[in-house]
């Protein structure tokens, strides 16, 4: 009995250090573990106009309902195929553009079909990061900016899958000698971004020639078949008190009216 005992012990050890081993390799390497075939995120939001790099303006009248979809269409190694669209339907007009990229899921860095190095993507970054941990938001030599990791210790509503623990990276320099900002939310259990500042800085979106969204109001995280972490019930709960306090008053109140008015009778 001792010796199956021993076995027991010895074998949950060795599954708890290959667990360990597994753990410490996918934080090293940082390729996700969710990308697949097929993985998709889907944004959409409103938008007055779009700009492009080449200074082209395409303006919407009252807003196009802009979605912004990309999945991962083929997977070698850590080299991820993304088909990255936008589509803009507004009153009078409807653009859509879309393109294949590659990224590199370790280094985050996106390549055109031909191999030319566009810049370093945030549409996901690393899980499960430490508070103050530093993370490279963008490489294209001899550019490179590093954001640091803040855990904000709040819940964000703003996922297809309820409200979840996020984080965001904050991380500011120079891209072709101007001025860059990043600035973006992550869920904590997958690194995918939730919000964040769409500029000329996103690499996904220069493979599109794109300088700027025009993102006008809320930006919505919409749509994914990625497992996203536990969802969490607090920020629900609190979201309904204000309703349970209006209906315990609402009720109170008519229960004081009535014990009243039965008092009245008996009199």
């Amino acid at each position: 009995m001792k010796r199956w005992h021993k076995l027991f012990v010895l074998f949950s050890f060795l599954v708890f250090l290959v667990l360990q081993i597994v753990s410490i390799q996918a934080q090293t390497f940082g390729s996700p573990i969710w990308m697949k075939e097929g993985t998709f995120v889907q944004y959409e939001f409103k938008s007055p106009v779009v700009h492009f790099l080449n200074k082209t303006i395409i303006p919407f009248e009252n807003d196009a309902s802009v979605t912004w979809r990309w999945e991962c269409t083929e997977i070698n190694d850590d080299v991820a195929t993304l088909n990255v669209s936008l589509k803009y339907i507004g009153e009078t007009r409807t653009v859509h553009l879309s393109k294949e990229v590659d990224v590199n899921t370790t280094s985050r860095q996106v390549f055109l079909s031909n191999g030319t190095l566009i810049g370093t993507t945030h549409l996901w970054v690393k899980s499960n990061p430490m508070d103050g941990e530093e993370i490279v938001v963008w490489d294209a030599p001899p550019d490179k900016i590093v954001g640091t990791v803040e855990i904000r210790g709040y819940w964000s509503s703003n996922t297809p899958q309820g409200a979840q623990k996020i984080y965001t990276i904050e991380g500011k320099g120079t891209i072709n000698g101007q001025n860059a900002l990043f600035n973006s939310g992550h869920e904590v259990d997958t690194g995918i971004m939730i919000d964040g500042i769409m500029n000329r800085h996103e690499a996904t979106l220069l493979a599109l020639e794109i300088d700027s969204l025009g993102v006008n109001g809320q930006f919505s995280f919409t749509d994914t078949n990625i497992d996203l972490g536990p969802r969490e019930l607090w920020p629900e709960i609190l979201g309904l008190l204000p309703i349970v306090i209006v209906v315990i008053v609402i009720i109170s109140a008519l229960a004081i009216l009535y014990h009243r008015r039965k008092k009245r009778r008996r009199q």
